[in-house]
């Protein structure tokens, strides 16, 4: 874990003048500094004493979270990572155990804080149920994760962040599917064209207005759900 920290620390953009080769070293250079904080946050869940200007910055835009490694952070590297993987080639069964290969290094090298926990587990459990193809209902694993969480830390249960966790998620997995089903209109569901083929350009058209929906009905659902909750946490 050691090595594997430093290799992706080596990868971080330089601290400044110093360590870029400048010819008046020791200059400082807080440009470069916030870039490398930034960076190491982003990636690492790092925080340094360079990263207070723009940690001010992200919380004055209400994006304080995005500094923070949670469940986001997992999901871009899960979908950065099965890009990368269709554009190599089919890799067929090994498809879902590299990916989960990958967010466990990940995991391994950064900081193991409660919600990078819930992230990973739900993660690995539901994508891993997924790739034994038997037949399972996802509702009820992630029931089985919030158990598993709750028996090793029973304090989670009293958690915002557990709560949102979980009731976000449950909610997406049991309502997101019959709301996309209720607001698509009926001519995307034929978008493969099997009994109805359609040019390209049409093609297209229906996936992008697709998408769309999907993603207003997934952050309209989310936000449904988590905005009473928090009320009620932050009064």
């Amino acid at each position: 874990r050691t090595a594997l920290r430093a290799f992706a620390h080596s990868l971080l953009p330089a601290r400044g003048a110093e360590e870029v080769g400048s010819e008046t070293p020791g200059t400082p250079d807080e440009d470069a500094a916030a870039r490398r904080a930034l960076s190491a946050a982003l990636l690492l869940g790092e925080t340094s004493p360079e990263l207070r200007p723009t940690s001010d910055a992200f919380s004055r835009l209400g994006l304080l979270h995005a500094l923070s490694i949670s469940g986001f952070h997992i999901t871009s590297l899960v979908m950065l990572v099965a890009i990368g993987l269709r554009l190599i080639g089919e890799l067929g069964r090994w498809h879902t155990p590299v990916i989960l290969a990958v967010v466990m290094v990940y995991v391994s090298l950064i900081p193991m804080d409660a919600p990078v926990v819930r992230s990973a587990l739900m993660l690995l459990a539901l994508a891993g149920a997924g790739a034994t193809t038997r037949r399972y209902d996802a509702l009820s694993l992630l029931g089985w994760i919030a158990c598993i969480t709750l028996v090793v830390n029973p304090r989670d249960g009293f958690s915002p962040g557990f709560q949102l966790s979980f009731l976000a998620t449950g909610a997406l997995i049991h309502l997101a599917t019959p709301l996309l089903i209720r607001f698509t209109p009926t001519t995307d569901l034929d978008i493969k064209g099997l009994t109805d083929p359609k040019p390209t350009w049409l093609r297209v058209w229906l996936w992008v207005r697709g998408f769309a929906i999907s993603a207003v009905v997934t952050c309209v659902l989310a936000w449904g759900i988590s905005t009473p909750l928090v009320a009620h946490h932050s009064g």
